[in-house]
């Protein structure tokens, strides 16, 4: 029997909000619905629209010279020429203010239209007393929220105020009711207790 990866997410924290990028197999019949393929660099088809009839499958991500060089140099796999990029973001908007839209349509099969893989993981907090905000690590909506916000990470989600405008830190009425955990859900499940000494390890959950 043969098995195949059909998709892939690559993440990098070189930047302060991270770069995010997904990837799926070229055979993938709904690769490019919905919100479309877009990679600049290494396809010669920069962008590829989705059809209107989802799941009839997409031309294939034909590499760019400069792409066919940089896999070549660094000795990659020759399966992995199999793999198209299906987008990457590294903002929450794009220089007009549109929320930014990444979506595999195999991890996030049912949201792809919603779906941002910066504003999903800007979610993972802790509570105000230290303890993970969710038993997923997340900032949850409960069941009327949405399934996958987009855009900025928004005030509300980690303040609460009672001033007026302008809002920021250190001014009378604002109370953070939870602290990011730098996109990582499991991070509030692993970290050390140091109010006690020694400083105790939490069990970490492996979320």
């Amino acid at each position: 029997m043969q098995y195949a990866l059909v998709s892939m997410h690559v993440i990098s924290k070189q930047v302060p909000n991270w770069t995010w990028a997904t990837f799926e197999h070229r055979f993938n019949p709904g690769r490019c619905d919905i919100i479309g393929c877009r990679d600049n660099f290494g396809a010669q088809t920069a962008f590829v629209p989705s059809n209107r009839i989802a799941g009839q499958g997409y031309p294939d991500c034909v590499k760019t010279a400069a792409l066919t060089a940089m896999l070549s140099s660094a000795d990659i796999d020759p399966v992995y020429n199999n793999y198209c990029l299906k987008g990457s973001q590294a903002d929450f908007v794009d220089n007009v203010g549109l929320d930014i839209r990444v979506g595999n349509s195999v991890t996030e099969d049912g949201f792809v239209a919603t779906s941002s893989c910066i504003t999903c993981h800007g979610r993972a907090a802790f509570k105000a007393d230290g303890t993970p905000a969710s038993q997923a690590g997340f900032l949850s909506f409960g069941p009327n929220g949405p399934v996958a916000p987009l855009g900025p990470l928004l005030p509300e989600w980690y303040w609460k105020f009672s001033g007026q405008p302008p809002i920021f830190e250190g001014k009378p009425g604002l109370t953070r009711i939870a602290t990011a955990a730098d996109f990582v859900w499991s991070i509030p499940f692993c970290a050390y207790d140091d109010t006690q000494t020694p400083v105790q390890p939490t069990p970490c959950s492996g979320k």
